[in-house]
């Protein structure tokens, strides 16, 4: 990894447990600019340059490690927040259902009510001509 972490980084922001990581990931990172900086002194004997290579090899591999982690993770969260939305937009859509089916059934008693009204009326006015 050829960039060094951002102060944006999202892992400082949600939560404890990921600002820990972030953290983490931040001393892997640290660990492994240190020690490719020792390895590229001069005076750095050549057996021990080959070793701090090694180590810095394995910093990068254990910050990109974290980092793949971390974007699991993310992704599973996101998963979850889907999930929940999904279940509320099926809540309410049965909601809309039943109160769709009330309304429906209140319309056509209104509708019934509707006509035994005209039919009063029109029998009202029929009995007043005759009369």
């Amino acid at each position: 990894m050829d960039d060094e972490p951002k102060e944006d980084d999202p892992l400082r922001s949600n939560g404890t447990h990921d600002s820990e990581l972030s953290e983490t990931r931040r001393a892997a990172w640290a660990l492994h600019r240190d020690l490719l900086a020792m390895a590229d002194k001069a005076d750095t004997p050549e057996y021990m340059r080959a070793g701090l290579l090694e180590r810095a090899r394995a910093a990068q591999a254990t910050y990109d490690g974290l980092e793949q982690f971390w974007r699991w993770k993310h992704e599973q969260e996101q998963n979850v927040l889907m999930l929940k939305v999904a279940e509320a937009s099926n809540h309410l859509a049965r909601q809309s259902n039943t109160t769709a089916k009330a309304l429906k059934n209140w319309t056509v008693v209104l509708a019934g009510a509707t006509v035994i009204l005209a039919v009063a009326t029109v029998a009202l006015i029929f009995a007043t001509l005759a009369a």
